[in-house]
């Protein structure tokens, strides 16, 4: 039993054996997956096969859903006009309304043109003051309240006393005192933009004609006119009045105004042109209106300060005796003059005079101011030319002149100014 029991089991395990040799064959046949962890590989698709669409985790919205229309913005009723950016300069620069009679003055230190006062036609008087920069070419008011000015005055006399660094003015007439010359005295800083009232001078100061001495530092002051008060007409009221011939000084900085008294001296008369040559040191006249034809005086004179006496130069052949303003040119080393005539007619020469030859020359311009009187100048050396401002064009005391002008001797040419007013 154990025999047969045995050869059971040897045989048993025989056919087991065999089992798992056969089988070992198909296994060795089949290759074993292996476990990537990978996704499974797609098996790639013909070029001809359509590739079928990708299934992604956003369902997007049935084709037959509407989206809904971008909101269009709705344009405005009008155009809004865009911001203008400011200007560094301003649209319509102002400028002085237009006059005779007034003052003016270039203020080298601060280098600036000064005017004051003036008429603008019969009755209109003024008093304000205006600067002028030739770098910019624009007129500035200065505003000063009534009162701590010079009243509204015509036909004074004005000069810049570079000592002191203001402008003197003296004189004028206004309605306020009845037509009676002022003897006010007023200086203007032109760095404070302030008037300042100073001693009174002397009487009669009514177109009078002032020169500042830069050597000596006083102010020279000549001549002028009480006028006719019962006068029917403005000629009669300066032409019938009385011719004055005083010479004076004033000094800045003592406040003092001196009669000089000089002999000989140059005939009374009123409306002479007046200017200082540093070079020769001498406050140079010419011309203006005097009490009768037989006293007209067409001789040039020459003041010296420091020995106080008038000298009288040669005559000038042509010139017109009266209505001329003057100004010293440096560049050149002569006197420039303009105008001609009484402020009835007036006049439009350009003269020069040089003291050294005693000697007149009449210039030939293609355009000028026209005739004027009553007009007024001043030399601005930055830029080597005389300033002219103001006067009455051909007599008319309604049309004052309202375009400055300035004149080249270089080039013989005068040159108005563009204004917007």
């Amino acid at each position: 039993m154990k025999t047969i029991s045995g050869a059971k089991r040897v045989l048993t395990c025989c056919l087991i054996l065999a089992v798992l040799t056969g089988c070992g064959t198909q296994v060795a046949q089949a290759p074993e997956a292996t476990d990537t962890g990978l996704p499974p590989t797609v098996a790639s698709v013909s070029p001809s096969a359509t590739a079928a669409p990708i299934a992604t985790d956003t369902p997007l919205p049935p084709t037959d859903s509407p989206i809904p229309p971008t909101p269009t913005p709705v344009p405005p009723t009008s155009t809004p006009e865009p911001t203008p950016t400011p200007s560094p300069f301003p649209t319509r620069i102002p400028a002085p309304r237009s006059r005779c009679g007034n003052g003016l003055v270039y203020d080298s230190k601060s280098s600036l043109i000064i005017m004051f006062g003036g008429a603008s036609g019969e009755v209109a008087y003024l008093g304000d003051t205006w600067t002028y920069d030739t770098r910019l070419g624009q007129w500035k008011q200065i505003e000063i309240a009534s009162g701590t000015r010079p009243p509204l005055v015509s036909t004074g006399a004005m000069v810049y006393d570079a000592e002191s660094d203001r402008t003197i003015w003296h004189g004028g007439w206004n309605t306020d005192k009845g037509w009676i010359p002022t003897r006010d005295t007023w200086s203007f800083d032109a760095n404070t933009g302030t008037w300042e009232r100073r001693a009174r001078g002397p009487a009669g100061g009514l177109d009078h004609q002032m020169a500042y001495d830069s050597e000596s530092d006083r102010v020279v002051y000549f001549g002028g006119v009480r006028p006719k008060l019962d006068a029917l007409s403005l000629f009669e009221f300066l032409s019938q009045g009385e011719k004055l011939g005083g010479t004076w000084t004033y000094d800045w900085n003592t406040d003092t105004w001196t009669e000089m008294e000089p002999s000989p001296s140059p005939s009374p008369r009123y409306g002479a042109a007046m200017a200082y040559h540093p070079k020769a040191d001498r406050v140079i006249m010419f011309g203006g209106v005097f009490d009768y034809r037989s006293e007209e005086d067409h001789h040039v004179w020459a003041y010296d300060l420091n020995a106080n006496t008038w000298e009288q130069m040669g005559a000038a052949e042509g010139v017109p005796f009266a209505g001329l303003k003057m100004a010293y040119d440096a560049e050149s080393n002569l006197m420039v003059l303009y105008g001609g005539g009484h402020f009835k007619d007036g006049g439009n020469g350009t003269w020069v005079y040089r003291f050294e030859e005693d000697a007149w020359t009449k210039m030939s311009p293609e355009h000028t101011p026209g005739k004027i009187a009553w007009h007024a100048m001043t030399y601005v050396d930055e830029i080597d030319r005389v300033f002219l401002f103001g006067g009455l064009p051909n007599g008319d005391y309604n049309a004052t002149l309202a375009e400055p002008w300035l004149y080249d001797y270089n080039n013989d040419t005068w040159e108005p100014i563009a204004q917007d007013r």
